[in-house]
């Protein structure tokens, strides 16, 4: 790749790469990575009409003191701090990288850093601008998380001629209004989509299917439902694992009421404990309570006890 000879690669050294290092952040590298990107697009033929974006965290070990956001060498640095760290490490500090590639083959399109504690809702307005400059027009498909899913992000770019596909969060107001929707009205759904992968020919064939909202999302946009076999078996295995894991923690329950150093003495007592263990499996929805006390009477045969005669004096 670096068209080094063996003989040659000894070269490569930490001095060698620090200086190199040097010389990219002192230049102009927006300009180097469009460059770049254009040169691709133009090489390989690669469509720009849909882009898929999405961010993860650099997570920091150790200190880095120096990495604070200040002006180094007469350019903005990003600042290494705590935010919504993706490795779930809350304790680490971290950047946050964001990449977009197209949906011809995934080839990485465009990328950039943020500081650690920027959050992904307030990326994409940034990032969808710079694709259009690339593309030279809002004639593409920008596909992203529910991070995109926000009012303002959403309007800006339907006000720029652009188009979306993102996923609506459940606590959105339309998500519930569709959930109710579907218990008491029959739902048509079309199939979009079958795909029989090569090596799982016998198992079954991962099946989409859609159907659009009778209603728009409160800004007025388009909403499409889609099914999927994938997901549902996903859901399936989550839901009896769930369940598994309320009725283990109810068993264990069990065993502790018919010790007698238990400290749960009353049915309200018991009540309480087993919703616990319920609510903190997530189990709420598919398993319902019902403590039933029961009286047991138990007989036990007194010992007589005999008594030695009184001896006469």
């Amino acid at each position: 790749m670096t068209c080094l000879k063996p003989e040659q690669v000894d070269y490569i050294n930490d001095d060698r790469i620090g200086r190199a290092l040097e010389k990219l952040f002192d230049t102009d590298r927006a300009s180097l990575m469009t460059e770049i990107v254009l040169k691709a697009v133009r090489e390989f033929g690669l469509k720009m009409d849909q882009f898929h974006n999405d961010s993860t965290s650099i997570t920091f070990y150790g200190g880095y003191e120096d990495a604070n956001g200040d002006n180094k060498r007469g350019k903005v640095t990003l600042k290494i701090a705590r935010g919504h760290n993706k490795d779930h490490r809350p304790d680490l500090k971290q950047l946050v990288f964001d990449l977009t590639v197209t949906s011809d083959g995934a080839v990485p399109i465009h990328y950039k850093g943020y500081d650690g504690n920027r959050t992904d809702d307030t990326t994409h307005i940034e990032n969808w601008d710079t694709l259009r400059k690339l593309k030279g027009n809002p004639d593409f498909i920008y596909v992203a998380d529910s991070k995109l899913c926000v009012s303002e992000t959403m309007r800006y770019i339907a006000g720029e001629d652009g188009f979306f596909i993102t996923v609506m969060p459940r606590t959105r107001g339309e998500d519930k209004w569709f959930r109710e929707h579907i218990i008491d009205n029959k739902v048509s759904w079309d199939e979009v989509c079958r795909v029989q992968y090569p090596r799982k020919k016998n198992d079954t064939p991962e099946i989409w299917r859609m159907v659009e909202s009778p209603i728009p999302s409160k800004e007025g946009f388009r909403i499409a439902w889609v099914w999927s076999s994938k997901k549902i078996r996903h859901d399936q295995k989550n839901r009896q694992n769930t369940i598994n894991k309320a009725i283990s923690g109810l068993k264990e329950l069990q065993k502790r009421l018919q010790s007698n150093r238990s400290r749960l003495k009353t049915k309200q007592a018991v009540s309480s404990e087993a919703e616990k263990i319920v609510e903190e499996a997530g189990a709420n929805r598919w398993i319902d309570l019902d403590v039933v006390e029961t009286i047991e009477t138990t007989h036990k045969k007194e010992k007589r006890v005999v008594q030695d005669p009184i001896p006469d004096i």
